[in-house]
């Protein structure tokens, strides 16, 4: 519950009961405008992967429909999905370190922006990075999209971008 929001995760859970499973969280797109939005957009996905022994969850999360919203709250809210995923992994029955995020358009921008930018969120004390990200036709360009949509926060559009602010960091181990 964030003020008088409830924020609702809807879990597609496996038929088999099964422990270290892999969860994948969907959020989506079109969630920078005005207008009733639900995370139904991944549900017909949500239901295959739960069809094949996955944990899917399609992420409710603030948007352009709740008053004063800003693209931070969404990321902050995506940062704390994988956190609750995280701290109640036993419980779901998922490996806490195989979680993955997946997102179309601004839902893409929220997932890719909750691994870029730190401090979005008031609970640091768990991980809340994915450890895979699968990206639809996301917004990359803060700078385009601040100045479209969120004009009041253009001065901040440079360090919201993720295009701006891409960092390559590889760990051969994991990739070898």
């Amino acid at each position: 519950m964030i003020g008088e929001r409830k924020l609702t995760r809807y879990v597609f859970e496996p038929e088999i009961p099964g422990a270290n499973r892999t969860a994948i969280l969907f959020f989506n797109g079109g969630t920078f405008k005005k207008g009733p939005l639900t995370p139904a957009q991944f549900q017909q996905q949500a239901r295959y992967f739960s069809m094949q022994g996955i944990v899917a969850i399609c992420v409710d999360y603030r948007n352009g429909h709740d008053d004063g919203f800003v693209p931070m709250q969404a990321i902050s809210d995506a940062k704390s999905a994988v956190h609750w995923v995280r701290s109640h992994a036993a419980l779901l029955g998922v490996n806490p370190n195989r979680i993955v995020m997946c997102g179309a358009s601004a839902g893409g921008y929220t997932a890719v922006s909750s691994i870029m930018f730190k401090g979005l969120n008031d609970d640091e004390s768990t991980d809340c990075t994915p450890n895979a990200l699968v990206i639809f036709a996301a917004g990359m360009d803060g700078v385009d999209i601040m100045g479209r949509l969120f004009p009041e926060l253009l001065e901040q559009a440079t360090e919201l971008s993720p295009m701006h602010n891409i960092k390559l960091i590889l760990d051969y181990r994991k990739i070898c």
